[in-house]
């Protein structure tokens, strides 16, 4: 847990002020869950919509990826909007190594 914790933090530090940082829960059939480890408090799962993706980046995420989003609030709880892969948890077969 801590070190999600410190890689949630070292990618927060370079995000915009308003983003949040979370891991990929659970991935589900156009939908999906990210968790979010905030200091000092329980952890938070926000559901987001593929659609909340850009670009059709949505077939990418595996569980374990870490994102970051824009926190919102709905009346079944909370909400992440503009989802964006920032770590991918493993290299995935047939993809090239990022340097």
């Amino acid at each position: 847990m801590e070190k999600w914790k410190r890689v949630l933090q070292e990618v927060k530090d370079n995000l915009e002020a308003e983003r949040e940082t979370g891991v990929i829960k659970r991935i589900y059939d156009g939908y999906g869950f990210v968790r979010v480890y905030p200091a000092n408090e329980p952890r938070v799962d926000y559901f987001f919509h593929a659609t909340d993706m850009k670009k059709g980046r949505f077939v990418l995420l595996e569980p374990g990826d870490v994102v970051s989003f824009k926190p919102g609030k709905e009346e079944k709880g909370p909400r992440a909007y503009d989802v964006r892969i920032e770590i991918e948890s493993h290299l995935r077969p047939g993809k090239r190594e990022v340097m």
